[in-house]
């Protein structure tokens, strides 16, 4: 016999080698058979008593009727006792048992049957010779009974009839050798079926184990794969914190004395220090998000914006670069843009700024160009097909270098690296970014004549929803209160407030915050994440629970290096009205306070309006319209110089605030101080806008 090897099968009996493995099939296989056995021992013990019939035309109703009659019900009772005990949660010995007692019986009752019909026999009666086989037949096929037993149940039953055969007949009789034939192919057969079987089944099982245990394997391993993404997530986002807090107060230094009086040593020490740090600042973001798509925990916010706003905003942040080196940077978009979408803006304008950036970093000479065009979808009312490109006039991307420009820390001629910076992240996140917002992000591209990024959204059209409360006007100072722990932020975010013409106070905790919001005039909250005593979350929870509702509203906004999605979204379930990261720059804080201003204005104080014109008279009124109107299209003129800029942008302040225009009034107050710090702005937004009030104005009769 071959050595007990799991998964090996004996060659005689084809069950398993190994004793655990086969007695673990068989604890598989029992329930199975135990179904069997019900059902073919009450088949076959009711057949067994009913053969009483044949045994009651043959012996009539005297002597020999009667011993068949018990022999053939205790027999019947033990096949029927059998499917009593075919039950999974009994032990298999005991159904074992009653087999070993049915197989003797039907032996007895087999012997007592043909000892009873000799007398029959030599008189001429046929010899049943065909009966013979088909008890070691049934044997076999009885799976439950374990092959070994078989083997001795149906060789001794064959033997004990084959002598009852030999003793009525004789050995030399033809009948008698005709059955020893029989019984032995019949016992060959079933033995050879049983065998083939044993094979099949173990073999089935084997695999069936081996697969079982390959899913808890992989179960395993991709619940450790988990907890590696998991603890990743958590050292990234602790590792996150713990970079951009001490940045926050490198950078946020570094522009307070870019703002002083410094030598020419000095300020080129300090733009170099600003350039390392924002390189530091965007290759951090670039990691997290590579980590958070890898980790597949990448999530969109569904809000409405405007695609305009987005693209301005785009080519406000990289007007700076391209105007430095000689480049046209152009924004192109469709009449049929509509006004509001419902997206990510904040993941788009990321894609937007990353490859309007690629194309101005490595564009020498020609032009950039940054366009969007937008179709309804056929039959799919309120959605639009948004088809966004960056083209560039630039060196172009050879055949191989398309193929790898999106593989992360790639580039596409990797000499560019060392003239250009940059690790090679930027695409291959875009891409990502663009996967998950539904589109796929391409490139078609000849050397030497430039290079087209392209990509295409479904997106619905947006509706735009109220803020929580408005901001006061940006034309007067702001009282902006600073809650941080730690005190190096907080001189940052003072004197970045300062700069902008703000009234900071500051506090290092979630108590002090409270106390002062209650005490002090507050018009916004500039809040930590995480701080000590009092959490950032538990702090806004508990300025939203405030019982006086002007102070329960005021605006917040979240000055963190946590930008975990989870946080933030608790944050923004209580009306958290920003999200500024860390470190904080100066004209993201400028722009977060103005655009929610802006945003909260009305177009038109249609009660200062109602007022004037009673004042002056219909007439009057008309031409002062028209005044207006030729006073603005002047404005306009000079504001695109940029040596009249600051005083034609004074002049349509006082011209929107004497003819009830707020939201122009802000819009130019926001637009003054950018031109004030030397900031680039875009002028087709300030364009359509005094179109639209002034054609709001007029509407007016």
């Amino acid at each position: 016999m071959v050595l007990h090897q799991e998964g090996k099968l004996s060659r005689w009996t084809g069950e398993f080698l190994d004793g655990d493995q086969e007695q673990a099939f068989q604890a598989d296989a029992w329930p199975g058979l135990c179904r069997q056995l019900r059902l073919i021992t009450v088949i076959a013990g009711s057949l067994y008593v009913a053969m009483l019939y044949l045994n009651w035309k043959g012996f009539g109703t005297g002597l020999e009727f009667r011993i068949m009659v018990a022999l053939r019900l205790a027999t019947g009772v033990s096949l029927w006792g059998i499917a009593l005990a075919s039950r999974p949660r009994w032990p298999q010995r005991r159904v074992h048992v009653l087999f070993l007692l049915t197989i003797l019986l039907m032996v007895t009752t087999r012997l007592v049957e043909n000892h009873l019909s000799i007398p029959r026999l030599t008189s001429g009666a046929p010899l049943p010779v065909l009966v013979f086989p088909v008890m070691p037949l049934i044997i076999f096929a009885i799976i439950a009974i374990p092959l070994r037993l078989a083997v001795v149940w149906s060789g001794v039953g064959a033997l004990l009839l084959l002598r009852d055969q030999v003793f009525a007949l004789g050995m030399e009789a033809p009948i008698t050798q005709l059955t020893l034939l029989n019984l032995v192919m019949a016992n060959g057969v079933g033995y050879a079926f049983r065998v083939a079987w044993n094979r099949f089944t173990r073999r089935d099982f084997a695999l069936r184990r081996a697969l079982e245990r390959e899913v808890v394997e992989r179960q395993r391993a991709e619940a450790e794969a988990r907890k590696a993404d998991a603890a990743k997530g958590r050292f990234l986002a602790v590792m996150s914190h713990e970079i951009r807090t001490p940045l926050n107060g490198v950078l946020g230094g570094v522009q307070l004395l870019q703002e002083t009086s410094l030598l020419p040593e000095q300020r080129q020490l300090l733009e170099m220090l600003a350039r390392s740090g924002n390189q530091l600042s965007l290759l951090l973001d670039d990691v997290l998000d590579l980590a958070r798509i890898e980790a597949e925990r990448l999530e969109l916010n569904q809000e409405a914006f405007s695609p305009v706003e987005v693209l301005n905003s785009v080519h406000a942040v990289c007007y700076a670069g391209a105007l430095a080196k000689g480049l046209t940077l152009r924004v192109e978009y469709s009449p049929e843009l509509p006004p509001l979408l419902q997206g990510d803006p904040l993941r788009l304008r990321q894609v937007l700024i990353n490859l309007t950036g690629n194309a101005v970093k490595f564009t020498e000479q020609g032009e950039v160009v940054l366009a969007v065009s937008s179709t309804e979808v056929p039959d799919r009312s309120g959605e639009y097909t948004c088809a966004f490109s960056v083209r560039d006039t630039g060196p172009g991307l050879e055949a191989d270098a398309r193929q790898r420009v999106f593989l992360p820390f790639e580039q596409g001629n990797m000499s560019t690296q060392r003239r250009h910076g940059g690790v090679g992240l930027g695409l291959a996140i875009s891409r990502e970014l663009v996967a998950a917002m539904g589109g796929e992000l391409r490139v078609e591209s000849v050397p030497g004549r430039g290079s087209t990024f392209a990509f295409s959204l479904v997106l619905p059209r947006g509706e735009r929803a109220e803020s929580l409360a408005p901001l006061p006007a940006p034309g007067r100072p702001l009282s902006v209160l600073v809650v941080d722990d730690l005190e190096a932020n907080r001189i940052v975010a003072e004197g970045l407030l300062k700069s902008l013409g703000h009234r900071p106070l500051t506090v290092g905790n979630g108590l002090a915050a409270l106390e002062a919001i209650a005490s002090e005039h507050v018009d916004a909250v500039l809040l930590d994440l995480h701080m000590q005593d009092m959490d950032g979350l538990d702090l806004l929870h508990r300025i939203r629970g405030l019982s006086d509702p002007r102070r329960a509203k005021l605006p917040v906004f979240l000055a963190t290096a946590d930008l975990e999605t989870g946080r933030l979204q608790a944050c923004l379930d209580l009306g958290m009205q920003g999200v500024l990261p860390k470190p904080i720059r100066k004209a993201q804080l400028a722009a977060l306070l103005a655009e929610v201003a802006t945003a909260e204005a009305v177009l038109i104080d249609t009660l200062r309006v109602a007022q004037l014109r009673a004042d002056l008279g219909e007439d009057v009124w008309a031409a002062a319209l028209a005044a207006c109107r030729a006073s603005a299209a002047a404005c306009l003129q000079e504001v695109a110089d940029p040596t009249h800029q600051a005083s034609a942008l004074h002049r349509l302040a006082g011209l929107s605030a004497s003819y009830g225009m707020p939201r122009l009034h802000q819009e130019v107050r926001a637009l003054e101080a950018l031109t004030a710090a030397g900031k680039v702005w875009p002028l087709d937004h300030l364009r359509g806008l005094i179109e639209v009030s002034l054609a709001e104005l007029e509407s007016l009769r």
